[in-house]
């Protein structure tokens, strides 16, 4: 199921994701609870950045391996 909250995420200059609420302020620190950065591997597997929690095949930071099952 689609969370708008999925949606908001910013990225400074650095590179870091954060968490943007609906009002556009950004909270620095806390990671969205969908990560954007994503690499795509030579046989096509997507693969999300895990450095902040996320996994590594839904994007998540709430997934507990449903999305694999």
């Amino acid at each position: 199921m689609k969370d708008s909250r999925d949606d908001r995420s910013y990225v400074d200059n650095d590179g870091t994701e954060h968490y943007m609420d609906s009002d556009g302020k950004v909270h620095r620190g806390v990671p969205p609870l969908r990560t954007a950065k994503k690499e795509t591997s030579v046989s096509g597997w997507t693969f999300y950045d895990t450095s902040q929690g996320h996994c590594s095949l839904c994007g998540s930071i709430k997934c507990n391996g449903s999305c694999f099952k």
